[in-house]
């Protein structure tokens, strides 16, 4: 599955806040889904890039659970 980063930026919604969102609900998927093997997301700029990696360790810090790759 490809999850891209849509809506952040051009259309205003903050970044850091779009990227915990669409962490929650991919690592909510990853627990639901088992035929789910793997979850691509795409970032269209460096900025966006570090949003998703600060978001990702802060929800593996808080004890989120998923499959990370």
């Amino acid at each position: 599955m490809s999850f891209p980063s849509i809506s952040a930026g051009a259309y205003r919604f903050p970044v850091e806040r779009a990227a915990r969102i669409a962490l929650a609900e991919i690592l909510s998927a990853l627990r639901l889904n088992a035929d789910l093997q793997k979850v691509v997301i795409v970032c269209f700029d460096r900025r966006t890039y570090d949003c998703y990696e600060r978001a990702l360790a802060e929800t593996m810090k808080r004890g989120g659970h998923g499959r990370r790759q």
